[in-house]
């Protein structure tokens, strides 16, 4: 009874349902985080040029041979540093979230350039102000840190170059070592297999040159031992 009953209870019970999808929650704080990017893409956009553009023009401080230099520095360092931060994720050994990471650090690594680039392909209002800025307070920067982002750009693929060789050499080298390795243990198997070979051949002459002296004393037939004395009882 106890059984039957268990049965019927088990019987009975409906199986658990799954989770459903609350997909108009979903929807509804994906459309939120669209408003909230635009928001912030829209006063970005509106305070970023001028606040770089004032720092810019700080940093040179109207002086010709500043923005020439800065200009070179900037774009220089922050177009090859992201580049080799890049670099990195062509390695089988980072993950998937890692390769995510490297990104966002190269594109906040770079965004000076990007900023400078922004300001002078804009067309919005902040943009015009920007410029006018940076003409009258930081002249030539914008020109030389497209000069400096060139010369890393040059730099960092001849870099790249020289890696993959340099790469490709040492898979070579790897290789002719584990081929030598290879012979060398083929090598030494051949020279134990003939070992033994030569050690099994003396195992079985052995027996072969004890069993000779048995064999004639027992046919009767004097051995060299015996007839030695004999000669000399006749001399």
């Amino acid at each position: 009874m106890t059984q039957g009953s268990a049965q019927s209870s088990g019987a009975s019970t409906p199986p658990a349902r799954e989770p459903r999808t609350n997909w108009g929650m979903r929807i509804i704080i994906g459309i939120v985080l669209v408003v909230f990017a635009a928001i912030a893409f829209w006063l970005l956009s509106a305070f970023l040029p001028i606040w770089w553009a004032n720092t810019i023009a700080q940093q040179v401080g109207g002086n010709l041979g500043g923005g020439v230099l800065l200009g070179l520095i900037y774009g220089f360092a922050f177009t090859f540093v992201p580049l080799l931060v890049l670099w990195q994720i062509r390695h089988r050994r980072v993950s998937w979230a890692w390769k995510g990471v490297l990104t966002v650090l190269a594109v906040l690594l770079s965004s000076p350039n990007l900023l400078t680039l922004g300001i002078m392909v804009g067309n919005s209002e902040a943009a015009h102000n920007a410029q006018r800025i940076i003409g009258t307070s930081a002249t030539w920067f914008p020109q030389w840190t497209m000069t400096g982002a060139i010369i890393a750009g040059v730099l960092f693929f001849i870099f790249m170059i020289w890696s993959l060789m340099w790469s490709k050499r040492g898979r070579d080298m790897r290789k002719l070592k584990e081929q030598k390795h290879a012979a060398e243990r083929d090598r030494d198997e051949l020279r134990a297999s003939v070992a033994t070979r030569e050690e099994s051949a003396r195992t079985t002459a052995l027996p072969e040159t004890q069993t000779r002296p048995d064999t004639a004393r027992n046919s009767g037939l004097p051995s060299a031992s015996d007839s030695a004395p004999q000669r000399d009882i006749e001399l």
